[in-house]
């Protein structure tokens, strides 16, 4: 149970997963080129580690 103003679905809404490998090489091997775990794996520690000053100032948690 959720135990803050907008119960679980706020709690949920804060969770981050990169997802399972096999989904993405599932997805590529179906014919969706340059979706394998090993081609979206830097994006995902690129949006991890983002330390970009311009999205840090212009971002809805900023102002909170």
């Amino acid at each position: 149970m959720g135990k803050l103003l907008g119960g679980s679905t706020s709690h949920n809404g804060m969770a981050y997963f990169r997802g399972f490998k096999a989904d993405y090489d599932t997805w590529e091997s179906l014919g969706a080129k340059g979706w394998s775990y090993d081609d979206v794996f830097p994006y995902f520690l690129k949006s991890e580690n983002n330390m970009s000053p311009d999205l840090a100032r212009n971002s809805v948690c900023a102002k909170l």
